[in-house]
């Protein structure tokens, strides 16, 4: 049996005809895995200009939860999601350890890199080189994926 897919990283993909010797289990995970990367991604798009912000597959939790409802020090609550990455955000300005919504981590605001409108925050641990995008929901609208036709 042939595969037609040669995996080489998350956004390159090259297709081959090179023989698949795996366990029936290895290989069945190697299907559901070209399959997702065969399926459109779900962009999440700046709502002010329609830039790219970042991706569904992108989500995590932090502190176990996703989405997360934090009030800052002036009293203005946001609603915001946690994502790994968020290439459509540039950082602004100088990272801050105090009035931190996570301990351990400080923080800088993120704009669009288009449009500049504030977005959410980069967090970063300070102990370690892990770090996290909370952007807010309602700042965000998401693209509706091309219908693929058979």
């Amino acid at each position: 049996m042939y595969s037609s897919y040669l995996l080489l990283s998350p956004n390159v993909l090259i297709t081959s005809a090179l023989p698949v010797v795996a366990e029936p289990e290895v290989k069945s995970q190697v299907d559901e895995l070209v399959e997702l990367l065969e399926q459109p991604a779900s962009a999440l798009l700046c709502k002010h200009c329609l830039n790219t912000i970042t991706y569904e597959h992108e989500r995590i939790e932090i502190s176990g939860q996703h989405i997360h409802l934090k009030m800052n020090p002036a009293g203005f609550a946001f609603e915001f999601g946690c994502f790994c990455a968020a290439p459509g955000c540039n950082q602004y300005g100088q990272y801050h350890s105090e009035a931190t919504w996570f301990a351990g981590c400080s923080w800088a605001i993120s704009l669009c890199t288009c449009c500049q409108q504030h977005l959410g925050w980069h967090f970063r641990q300070n102990d370690e080189n892990s770090s996290f995008y909370g952007i807010v929901l309602d700042k965000l609208v998401m693209s509706n994926p091309p219908e693929v036709s058979s």
